[in-house]
């Protein structure tokens, strides 16, 4: 049986199983992704006031990154979101299923800026790495900007459309976006996990599991790679619905939860305690600003399996300054 039509014979009205449909496909894991979305925002809050109070030396980029972080994600947790437009605001209105809400249309752009303030420190990261590596930092940026490209493109049509087809129709758009998201993770997490492995796993390997989840899944960007690659698996299904975009509120949390984890785990020395040396750690005062930059960006280092360089000097004395030393030592008598 056809919808019944609306009062003013254009906007048709779900049905009871329309919208059972609706509720048990899209709403529902959207509202419990929104409860987890908030509580995981509660943990960002808290990790950005831990970075704030330790950390007030960092460096000027690291410490404008943070406020910026802050306030992208906090726009996640605005008061008109479309669970709260939908089940709060408009409860009992199958009407506003029918059309998006403002905030739901900007939902993908600002999903965008989150995963690329992180994106852009964890790919300098890989950058400062250096080697082989630096050729997965570049292909991380491509696969980002790329990314991004189409997911303005998502946005653009969610205010064109301001329904939910928008969302749910062309979904080789969707799909492109969160593959490229997928490519730059992979990058990035790869980089970073073989660093790893090569250079701590043999220096430490009594570490506690707590250490290991938090070196080498946490800072190495996994959840965010896995959350990414299950919003890319439901995006791109057969009977595709906006379902993906429940994971992937969780996952523009994750994305900053990520990064401050990396920056609340770092051990800076000051620079009083930074000694240069002859022959000691430091050979130089380039190596001591390596050290700094390191500790900085929380960066892996890979096992030096270079020799250490031994400098020997070798005096030797000549016949004529022993006989200069005999001529002083006569003088004095």
């Amino acid at each position: 049986m056809d919808s019944p039509v609306g009062a003013n014979g254009t906007t048709p009205v779900p049905s009871v199983a329309e919208m059972s449909s609706i509720f048990s496909q899209t709403e529902g894991p959207i509202l419990v992704a929104s409860f987890i979305s908030s509580l995981l925002y509660g943990l960002l809050l808290h990790q950005a006031y831990r970075y704030l109070r330790l950390y007030t030396s960092d460096l000027p980029f690291i410490r404008v990154l943070v406020p910026i972080v802050v306030l992208v994600e906090t726009l996640y947790t605005s008061p008109d979101n479309p669970s709260y437009h939908t089940f709060v605001s408009n409860y009992a209105s199958p009407e506003a299923f029918l059309h998006n809400v403002w905030s739901g249309n900007l939902l993908p752009i600002v999903g965008i800026c989150a995963a690329s303030v992180t994106h852009i420190f964890f790919i300098r990261r890989v950058w400062m790495i250096g080697g082989p590596n630096r050729v997965l930092s570049v292909l991380a940026s491509v696969f980002h900007v790329a990314g991004t490209g189409f997911g303005i493109a998502v946005t653009v049509r969610g205010f064109l459309l301001n329904s939910p087809a928008a969302f749910t129709t062309k979904i080789w758009i969707i799909g492109l976006t969160f593959a490229f998201n997928v490519s730059a993770d992979i990058s990035i997490s790869g980089a970073l996990l073989c660093v790893i492995y090569q250079g701590r796993s043999y220096r430490n390997r009594n570490m506690s599991i707590f250490d290991k989840v938090a070196v080498y899944i946490v800072n190495t960007g996994i959840p965010v790679l896995a959350l990414d690659l299950a919003t890319l698996i439901v995006a791109v299904s057969p009977h595709s619905n906006v379902s993906y975009g429940a994971i992937q509120l969780i996952n523009a949390r994750m994305y900053a939860i990520t990064l401050f984890s990396v920056l609340n785990s770092r051990t800076l020395t000051s620079g009083k305690d930074v000694r240069i040396v002859d022959g000691g750690p430091f050979h130089s005062i380039a190596r001591a600003g390596r050290f700094a930059t390191v500790q900085q960006w929380n960066i892996p280092e890979e096992i030096d399996t270079k020799p250490t360089h031994i400098t020997i000097n070798v005096q030797t004395e000549t016949g004529d300054d022993m006989s200069g030393l005999d001529s002083a030592k006569e003088s004095m008598l």
